[in-house]
């Protein structure tokens, strides 16, 4: 079951990643895959596996970052 444990291996790093990422990230994370695991584990024992969802809500961090001067340094600056 070469795809079970790549996803307890996954959910082993994570909780080894706590400490640098909190555990509201990691949560969720992990909740993901013991769900994709559990998915994978009745699809193989035969069960059906419960249907897709179509859309989810997820917690999200996002980051905006403002560097002081980049504007005008990128206006004068190539696109490249």
């Amino acid at each position: 079951m070469p795809h079970r444990d790549n996803i307890e291996k996954a959910i082993s790093h994570l909780e080894s990643q706590r400490q640098f990422l909190g555990d509201g990230p990691v949560d969720a994370a992990i909740a993901v895959l013991r769900t994709d695991l559990e998915s994978h584990t009745r699809s193989k024992s035969g069960r059906t596996a419960s249907p897709v969802k179509v859309a989810e809500r997820k917690l999200v961090t996002v980051m905006f970052a403002d560097i002081s001067g980049f504007t005008a340094l990128s206006e004068k600056m190539d696109p490249e």
